[in-house]
């Protein structure tokens, strides 16, 4: 997997500010998630914010993805991209985008709440001037895209969606 700086839930216009995190209950022995009630739990104030993971090279771009598993899958494929996850499909529609960030790329799960929050956050994009594109996994989410055809097809996919929205994508 790539490797990520890890930074929290926090608001973009003051990058001191904690607002929130998550918890991943893990299982020690298998490295999976827990088979308990609840084994993902968000905490805090996460309207508008997003964990963000920054690439090491500094990016005008965006992909801002609906959970986390889905936009680290997202990351391990294009490991050269800066990455913000929302969490959760409501979180993910809205989203404050951090400022002088063009474009973003809308990394949703393939299902209803994912298009929702897609549609929510693209016109409050628009809105304010900002261009953007989706990016829409094969299967359910990237995470299924990603185990299923591996790190190179994903990639290949997503550069594919990318380039034929005609957004002019950053390289770093």
């Amino acid at each position: 997997m790539a490797k990520y700086q890890v930074k929290g839930a926090e608001q973009f216009r003051d990058r001191s500010k904690i607002t929130g995190c998550a918890l991943f209950y893990l299982d020690p022995s298998t490295g999976v998630l827990a088979e308990i009630e609840s084994p993902k739990r968000i905490l805090g104030q996460l309207h508008g914010h997003a964990i963000r993971f920054w690439s090491g090279k500094a990016r005008s771009d965006l992909i801002v993805g609906e959970g986390l598993e889905n936009t680290l899958s997202v990351g391990t494929a294009l490991p050269e991209f800066d990455l913000a996850s929302c969490l959760t499909a409501t979180h993910l529609g809205l989203f404050i985008p951090p400022p002088g960030i063009k474009p973003i790329w809308i990394a949703r799960d393939n299902d209803e709440a994912g298009r929702y929050a897609s549609m929510r956050l693209r016109n409050q994009l628009e809105s304010l001037g900002i261009a953007c594109g989706d990016l829409v996994p094969s299967m359910g989410d990237f995470n299924d895209d990603l185990r299923a055809f591996g790190k190179d097809a994903l990639r290949r996919s997503l550069l594919k969606a990318m380039k034929a929205q005609g957004l002019e994508i950053e390289h770093g």
